[in-house]
């Protein structure tokens, strides 16, 4: 028998969770995107750059993402903005 209330307790936290997390799972890219760019104009580089590599990483052909890091890196003087500007300019072939 108690194994059984275990496994129900089980069940119930599994289906609590997945009501709680459900809505938070599909993430406009977007959305960020426009976040991104409310960091960047606040002066937040470095989170701004954080935000996008998280986008880049679930979509690596997100072009305005990849447009907007290449912008950012260009305006700190990196050179990974060479990267992000010659790949957009070979995923154009």
């Amino acid at each position: 028998m108690k194994k059984i209330y275990i496994a129900a307790i089980g069940v119930l936290l599994i289906v609590c969770a997945g009501v709680v997390v459900y809505p938070y799972m599909y993430v406009d890219p977007y959305q960020k995107l426009r976040e991104v760019i409310d960091l960047y104009s606040d002066g937040e580089s470095e989170r701004a750059l954080v935000l996008l590599d998280h986008l880049l990483k679930k979509d690596p052909e997100f072009i305005e993402a990849r447009v907007q890091r290449g912008v950012i890196y260009s305006d700190l003087g990196d050179a990974r903005a060479i990267e992000d500007f010659d790949q957009l300019i070979r995923s154009d072939d």
